[in-house]
């Protein structure tokens, strides 16, 4: 699917549906193998969903886990909050792990065309600009470079 949108800036996968939106200023800003490497990207996510679920499901439960097990009173919710912190960072980890294997997928069929696509990216919205669910668009062609070494 083809996106209008001025809130959208990548790409993106519904990964219930495998239904990929780009946004339609990409066909203007890529070239054909880098619209092929982002489109692999995303096909890389949808391959995964069923163990990334997983992967989200098993974290969300420790978390109710640990809220149901620890009593209701001010010094165990205090006690809670570094158990959070940690989950969260876990969360943080598996998404950015999810977007490394996704590069990396594309990569194994385009090889560079990924790494073209990211730098391409880094120059208009910058490098070292990660989010809760990417890495740093440096630390990605840092990944993928070293896969090619």
């Amino acid at each position: 699917m083809i996106s209008d949108s001025k809130n959208i800036k990548t790409a993106l996968t519904n990964i219930f549906s495998g239904v990929i939106t780009i946004p339609r200023f990409y066909y203007n800003m890529f070239t054909r193998d880098e619209m092929l490497a982002i489109e692999l990207h995303e096909v890389g996510h949808y391959q995964r969903r069923k163990r990334f679920l997983l992967e989200l499901v098993i974290v969300e439960l420790v978390v109710i886990t640990a809220s149901f097990l620890l009593p209701r009173q001010l010094p165990a919710l205090i006690a809670l909050f570094p158990l959070l912190a940690m989950l969260m960072l876990a969360l943080q980890a598996l998404m950015h792990r999810n977007e490394y294997l996704a590069d990396e997928y594309s990569a194994s069929y385009l090889g560079q065309a990924i790494i073209s696509v990211l730098k391409q990216l880094g120059n208009k919205y910058g490098f070292d600009n990660p989010t809760d669910s990417h890495p740093s668009i440096r630390n990605r062609i840092a990944n993928l470079s070293k896969r090619n070494a």
